[in-house]
């Protein structure tokens, strides 16, 4: 299962797994709107060039907001708990 991408491909610099874990690093460590989010990507561009192309830099916070606001809810919910759950499994303690 992977998460759709309901932008229209040819308008987004930005890739959707990218946005997606930018924002939920961010929400992780406090970041708590989409000014924090950008803040916070900005803050660690040079980390996370390390596992992202960033091929469109960074996004602005409205394209944050844009993005999450396409995604559908129970889909992401349901994806992100099954990742959190393959991270408490398969990670030891």
């Amino acid at each position: 299962m992977h998460l759709k991408d309901p932008r229209q491909s040819a308008k987004c610099p930005h890739a959707l797994g990218e946005v997606v874990f930018m924002t939920t690093c961010a929400l992780l460590c406090g970041a708590d709107d989409w000014n924090a989010i950008e803040f916070f990507a900005h803050e660690r561009e040079n980390w996370f060039r390390q596992y992202l192309q960033l091929a469109g830099g960074i996004p602005l916070h409205d394209t944050y907001n844009r993005v999450f606001s396409l995604l559908g809810p129970v889909q992401f919910r349901e994806l992100f708990n099954t990742w959190v759950q393959y991270v408490l499994i398969d990670t030891p303690l």
